[in-house]
């Protein structure tokens, strides 16, 4: 018997989808068959950033008649909020060692905390459910960390090319993995600024930070914690 799924949405959506699915499939004794969208909201393949998944096999057509089209959280698709069964499911993630080596070279010898400021698309969804986070809340934490530790790093992780020249140009404390290139008035409505391997990679970094500061009802901040969580258990 076989579960077949095709995901959409960005990275972090399309991960925590798949997982539960991959949970459904381990309980009911099924496989699990995936047709990845590579589109404008994530350009590029799980494949390109992970390792295999034992019993996952990615298809290269789009299902006509699938169990799933689309995207939902883990919690609901597995149907309780246990964090045990998340977390299991979660370490089935293994980032690729050429995408570990670069995130072990641009960790080394750095103390810093780490902060996710999400912008572009989710801008107007956060207002309408009442949890966008202004830039205010995010300058107190740096206020509060400099004068804790003037000497502390801030590695920020953001989707949004303005966002992340204001705090360049702002603090002296900003780290970042590779600059955004200013997109055209076109590409600016567009929900990814960079590529899939940059965004792990900052996923990746910012789970480092010795503490890390997300946004609210953002899945990508998610995925940091999840990563935060394990590598913070692991050192």
């Amino acid at each position: 018997m076989t579960l077949r799924i095709n995901l959409q949405a960005g990275l972090s959506n399309k991960l925590r989808t798949m997982l539960g699915y991959k949970y459904i499939a381990d309980r009911d004794k099924k496989s699990l068959e995936v047709f990845w969208v590579i589109d404008v909201a994530c350009n590029g393949h799980f494949l390109d950033l992970f390792e295999p998944i034992d019993g996952i096999k990615f298809v290269s057509e789009k299902f006509d008649l699938c169990d799933f089209d689309g995207q939902k959280t883990f919690q609901i698709i597995v149907g309780n909020n246990d964090n045990t069964i998340r977390k299991k499911y979660y370490s089935l993630l293994r980032p690729l060692p050429k995408i570990l080596k670069i995130v072990d070279e641009f960790c080394f010898n750095k103390k810093f905390i780490s902060m996710h400021i999400r912008r572009t698309d989710h801008i107007k969804t956060a207002i309408r459910v009442s949890k966008y986070m202004d830039d205010d809340i995010f300058e107190k934490i740096i206020s509060d960390i400099s004068y804790v530790d003037n000497d502390c790093l801030v590695f920020l992780s953001t989707d949004d090319y303005e966002t992340q020249q204001k705090y360049l140009e702002k603090y002296h404390q900003i780290i970042i993995y590779k600059k955004i290139n200013k997109p055209s008035k076109e590409l600016s409505i567009f929900h990814r600024q960079t590529s899939l391997e940059d965004a792990l990679i900052d996923v990746l970094i910012a789970s480092r930070g010795l503490q890390f500061y997300g946004t609210t009802y953002s899945s990508f901040s998610e995925l940091i914690m999840e990563f935060h969580d394990k590598f913070r258990k692991n050192i």
